[in-house]
């Protein structure tokens, strides 16, 4: 047995030349039914020997234990999961006074904003927010525009309209689900 698989799924589906189907999956065991070509068929999933040896001892010493709780996120954390996606994107040739009213007009519609910025002119994001927010402003949005928080990983700013930050901090923002 070749000890760098983890496990394989064998599908057993009628099919034309009666063949069987082979797939890689986790290291878990689980039945599932599933549903292919209006058959109904069964998923059967056969552990082999794993290479993480280590996992196999934390998960037998887990097994009767529950989980504490999560808990809660910071405020700065569920003011970024609630704006989804970035809304603008700023490419390699940098912002124009056409990203500043985009910017303005989502601002007006969403209170935070999430902009995915392409560094390569400005050389920061922080260099990039203070252009952006200037171009914001100067398109008509109200001064004090806020830097919410960015990630370098994800070249990504929040910008907040003013006093989104004091919101945030006081538990007022994001606004509970309906």
């Amino acid at each position: 047995m070749n000890p760098f698989a983890t496990s394989i799924i064998l599908l057993i589906f009628p099919l034309v030349s009666s063949a069987f189907v082979v797939i890689p999956a986790p290291r878990t065991t689980a039945t599932t039914d599933c549903i292919l070509s209006r058959q109904l068929s069964t998923v059967t999933t056969k552990s082999t020997t794993s290479l993480y040896a280590s996992e196999e001892e934390d998960s037998e010493e887990e097994e009767g234990e529950v989980a504490p709780p999560r808990p809660p996120l910071p405020s700065i954390e569920k003011a970024w999961r609630h704006a989804k996606k970035p809304l603008l994107r700023i490419g390699g040739k940098g912002a124009t006074k056409a990203h500043g009213n985009s910017l303005r007009q989502l601002l007006e519609d969403h209170t935070v904003v999430k902009v995915k910025i392409n560094t390569q002119k400005y050389g920061s994001l922080m260099d990039s927010f203070a252009v952006l927010a200037k171009l914001a402003e100067e398109a008509g949005a109200p001064e004090g525009i806020e830097y919410v928080q960015s990630r370098d990983i994800e070249k990504t700013v929040m910008f907040g309209l003013p006093g989104t930050l004091a919101k945030i901090e006081a538990g007022d923002f994001p606004p509970p689900p309906p």
